[in-house]
Order: C-alpha cells, then structure tokens, then sequence
C-alpha cells in the first residue's frame, strides 16, 4: 500500500496547514502510523505539529491524529 502522510498545524482556521509531506509504502497501516511518529518525536521542525493524517493515493483518509493543547 502506497500513500501520503501529511504533518499537520493548526494556526487558528478552520483547516490545518500542512507543514511536511511524506510519501510512504508500507504493508500494513500501523507500521505507517509507528514511522511517521518516529519522524515526528526525532526530526527537529521549525514548529512542533499539531498532527498528522495518512491519506491513500486516491484521496482517502485512512487514519488522523491531533494533539492540540
């Protein structure tokens, strides 16, 4: 399965902005959900995010994660 993480801030809208995007293939979605978390705790970013979501090369949404607060 091929798809595409995007890191995720939200600045106030109604939306997220999407700070970092990244492709990924991966047989199973919890190995997806562990690498991006691994990116996400060890990769320094300009601003921490807010979340992130796993999106299917066709545009679905498969899993989204917030910590807002």
């Amino acid at each position: 399965m091929k798809v595409r993480v995007e890191i995720l801030r939200w600045d106030g809208g109604e939306q997220p902005t999407v700070v970092h995007t990244l492709s990924h293939e991966s047989h199973s979605l919890p190995a997806v959900k562990a690498t991006v978390e691994s990116v996400i705790e060890t990769v320094p970013l300009a601003e921490p995010p807010h979340g992130y979501r796993i999106i299917t090369e066709g545009g679905t949404e498969l899993y989204g994660w917030t910590r807002l607060g």
